[in-house]
């Protein structure tokens, strides 16, 4: 089992969730549409009369992924994908929109498939490069600068900070101003 691209997997997961909101990834935990079967391990579409699968249910969220993971690395269908994934070799080169090409066959749609995950990924930037820097509080500053001029598009902030940048932000949620964190 090898990698894939973040955007890709993130992409996906918000088409066949509808942003987590489906009723197959609230009941079933299930991100990625998968189908199986075996109708007593996933959930039976609603809409169809008499559907000959159901999408695959899983305990947890990781549960899904791993499946999504397994499912891209080892189905025949999806050859074409890892052979492109070998002439890459350097995951940090990995940009989701262009593996996305080899999707045709995740769902019945085929090519208007790859559309639908291309523009998502495109529409939301998911394809943003991701950069781990060390910061210390004097540094909060002028990365918040950088935001507002839009030459970061958003951040992942850990502890110590989460509290300490509060007064860098334009608005907090109900939620982050409750536990006074983000």
């Amino acid at each position: 089992v090898n990698v894939l691209p973040i955007s890709m997997m993130l992409a996906q997961a918000i088409v066949e969730s509808g942003w987590g909101g489906s009723r197959f990834a609230q009941k079933g935990n299930a991100l990625f549409g998968q189908w199986t079967w075996d109708k007593k391990k996933g959930i039976s579409p609603k809409g169809i009369h008499r559907p000959s699968f159901a999408v695959k249910s899983f305990k947890n969220l990781q549960g899904s992924v791993n499946a999504y993971i397994l499912n891209l690395n080892t189905h025949p269908a999806y050859s074409k994908l890892r052979n492109y994934r070998e002439l890459i070799r350097n995951p940090s080169n990995f940009e989701g929109h262009k593996f996305s090409r080899y999707l045709d066959k995740y769902a019945i749609i085929g090519f208007e498939y790859v559309k639908k995950i291309n523009l998502m990924i495109k529409k939301n930037n998911l394809d943003a490069a991701y950069d781990k820097r060390k910061l210390d509080e004097n540094d909060l500053k002028d990365l918040f600068f950088q935001i507002k001029k839009k030459k970061i598009s958003g951040v992942n902030v850990t502890v110590p900070f989460k509290n300490k940048i509060i007064s860098h932000l334009d608005q907090l949620s109900p939620e982050a101003e409750y536990t006074q964190s983000v």
